[in-house]
């Protein structure tokens, strides 16, 4: 198994794997310089201790290699090595005789059905080393062109995406997508994304470590201000390599965060502008100052009712779905207690009763003085 240097549970580059050689006479003669090679793990002639070996005899030796990344791409290292002695020269065989054996792992666990056994090599050492394909998405709020406590609909917040290869493996197939309406989709080729930075292939693939960053806007809507915040999570989704157990790639993903790569707490961003304010004055003098009974916020919530009463309790005006524009208070009565409804209203105090459902589907209400001038 591979030495777990950093105790994170999983190989990397870096990391390292030791091999203990053993080799035994099995024959009837005395061996010499008896020597080991193994190309995979780059050992060339190593000397067993010790290496003249009498019949029955065994030596050994070890050595330590260090993990590729190219190891961990593979998610497995298949290796076996070449024992090599000579017999001591005889009147028979003047030069000796040159006698090898290809190595055995006897506690090599594969076999036909498991996932590491390579019919190529039954005999190898096999080293298993698991992948840890990892992607991790952060979406913070770079900016807000409003102003948080008085937002309006068409205010723009700026997101910042930044996607890393947090795993021990490269990915492929980097993606990243975002429910939040009128939010453009992230893209990791670069033509598409004309504001990306980072270390980019092109390719949709990130390196280990590699990071990559993108902004994207989105408007803030009447149903944004009406619920007093932005509520959003984007996913990123990537494919690790293939390795014996996963043939095809593991598929990997992640929720964001607003802060951290290891968290996934949706990004939120309060913001105040469905303040129900009524504005206790208006002089529709046609000056285009103050010609309605302007009340704030009132357009987040369509399910509204105002009424206003003169100074007898007598309603003057009743509308549903109070609008500040079209529908809307302009010193003219509509109540049918009014003999002339076309006429203007008196100059005087009123009294104004507004209600509606909020965004949590409560009913509310306020209520106050109005004045009124018609000069």
């Amino acid at each position: 198994a591979a030495n777990d240097t950093n105790g994170d549970g999983f190989p990397e580059a870096g990391e390292t794997v030791t091999y203990t050689f053993s080799v035994k006479n099995t024959g009837n003669i005395r061996l010499e310089n008896v020597k080991i090679n193994d190309s995979y793990i780059g050992v060339v002639n190593l000397a067993i201790v010790p290496s003249t070996l009498d019949p029955g005899q065994t030596g050994n030796a070890q050595v330590t290699y260090t993990i590729t990344q190219i190891d961990i791409q593979n998610g497995v290292i298949y290796n076996s090595a070449l024992g090599q002695g000579n017999t001591p020269p005889t009147v028979d065989d003047p030069d000796g005789t040159t006698v090898n054996d290809t190595s055995k792992d006897p506690t090599n666990p594969s076999t036909p059905g498991d996932p590491y056994y390579d019919p190529t090599c039954p005999d190898c050492t096999v080293v298993p080393l698991p992948n840890n394909p990892k992607i991790a998405i952060v979406k913070e709020i770079a900016s807000f062109s409003g102003d948080i406590n008085n937002a309006k609909v068409g205010d723009v917040i700026s997101y910042l995406f930044t996607v890393t290869n947090i795993g021990n493996t490269v990915l492929t197939n980097v993606r990243v997508t975002d429910p939040m309406p009128g939010l453009s989709t992230p893209s990791l080729d670069p033509a598409d994304v004309a504001n990306s930075t980072g270390d980019l292939d092109g390719n949709g693939s990130l390196d280990l470590h590699e990071k990559w960053l993108y902004r994207a806007n989105y408007t803030i809507t009447t149903s944004d201000i009406a619920k007093g915040k932005v509520v959003n999570q984007a996913l990123a989704e990537a494919t690790g390599p293939p390795t014996p157990v996963d043939p095809t790639g593991k598929d990997v993903s992640d929720l964001s965060d607003g802060s951290s790569p290891t968290g996934d707490d949706p990004t939120v961003l309060d913001i105040n502008g469905c303040k129900v304010i009524a504005h206790n004055a208006l002089s529709p003098n046609g000056d285009s100052k103050n010609d309605i009974f302007k009340i704030d916020g009132i357009e987040c919530y369509p399910q509204n009712t105002v009424e206003i009463y003169n100074r007898w309790g007598v309603i003057v005006f009743h509308t549903n779905g109070y609008d500040n524009t079209a529908n809307a208070f302009n010193g003219y009565s509509n109540g049918r207690a009014v003999v002339k409804q076309s006429a203007g209203l008196p100059t005087g105090t009123y009294y104004y009763i507004i209600k509606y459902v909020d965004s949590d589907s409560k009913e509310q209400s306020s209520a106050g003085y109005l004045y009124l001038s018609m000069q």
